[in-house]
């Protein structure tokens, strides 16, 4: 029969797969989903006004810059502070 240490080991690694194999690409996937800040202003030119982008569905210039993985994240994603939308994505 195992014991407690083989047991938490084997929960430890199984864990560290599941992050490295399934969620790390996913998060990375949702966020080359989002369309680059280029391609919003291009496909929604009247939600940039003054050369400042606002969200093209609830109109609110409030936005949120959200790191992709954490608040130090180089990819950001922005997102509508007033309606929650994510509307594009930012590597800054």
């Amino acid at each position: 029969m195992p014991d407690l240490f083989t047991l938490m080991f084997l929960l430890f690694a199984a864990a560290a797969l599941y992050v490295l194999l399934i969620a790390a690409p996913r998060v990375q996937r949702n966020w080359m989903a989002l369309p680059s800040a280029e391609d919003y202003a291009a496909h929604h030119p009247d939600a940039v006004g003054h050369g400042m982008p606002h969200c093209c569905r609830c109109g609110s210039d409030s936005l949120i810059s959200e790191g992709l993985q954490g608040p130090s994240d180089f990819r950001r994603r922005m997102r509508c502070a007033n309606c929650q939308t994510l509307l594009y994505r930012n590597e800054n």
